[in-house]
């Protein structure tokens, strides 16, 4: 498909996608927000699937959901393209799903998601302006890239679990929610090698 999705009814549960298992969505672009006020509408639950550019994508390709990932988590696959998502993610209830990035083009995120994991298998990521975590856990394939000012924003902006032993901290909305005492960076030797000394010992002394 070339055609796109986007919220037309300014009701709330009227617009749903919904993706698990092997399921394929491919598509230009994805907008969920309210027509009228710009609020956040529709939602995109994914328990497993693809979404990926059919074409050239929209800029953001996906924007303004209320998205919840399930255990099955999400494959976004660039392609060669340059993806933008302005797009934050939640955990389903008792969930720790992984969103999943192929494709040799860059995933440019330009906004905070505190779902559990984020693997970076193939390609780029790469963090827009103000933004300094896109999931609780990064991980990245041999050969994958983080750009050195994402890995910057990274390093200065963890959240800071020194002294934090009940594992409790907030969620976009401002809530608390228990993440677990155990928070990890994990990187391949492509984007160790980037790391300095004094960006180890910060990441360390922060209970990473």
């Amino acid at each position: 498909s070339y055609g796109y999705i986007t919220n037309k009814v300014p009701v709330d549960g009227r617009s749903v996608v919904n993706i698990k298992d092997n399921a394929t969505l491919a598509l230009v672009g994805i907008y969920g927000s309210d027509p009228e006020t710009g609020v956040a509408k529709m939602e995109l639950n994914a328990d497993g699937g693809t979404i990926l550019p059919s074409y050239t994508p929209f800029v953001p390709f996906i924007s303004g959901c209320v998205a919840t990932l399930g255990d099955g988590g999400l494959t976004l696959d660039t392609g060669s393209y340059d993806v933008e998502v302005d797009q934050a993610f939640v955990d389903k209830e008792a969930s720790a799903p992984v969103l999943t990035k192929k494709g040799m083009g860059k995933l440019i995120v330009k906004r905070d998601s505190t779902h559990a994991t984020t693997r970076i298998e193939e390609g780029i990521l790469s963090f827009g302006a103000g933004v300094s975590k896109f999931g609780r856990n990064l991980e990245f394939a041999k050969g994958a890239v983080l750009e050195l000012a994402s890995l910057n924003n990274v390093i200065n902006y963890l959240w800071d679990w020194s002294g934090n032993t009940d594992g409790y901290a907030p969620l976009n909305n401002g809530t608390l929610h228990n993440f677990g005492t155990t928070h990890l960076l994990i990187f391949g030797q492509t984007n160790l090698d980037k790391l300095t000394p004094e960006q180890i010992a910060v990441a360390t002394a922060k209970g990473w």
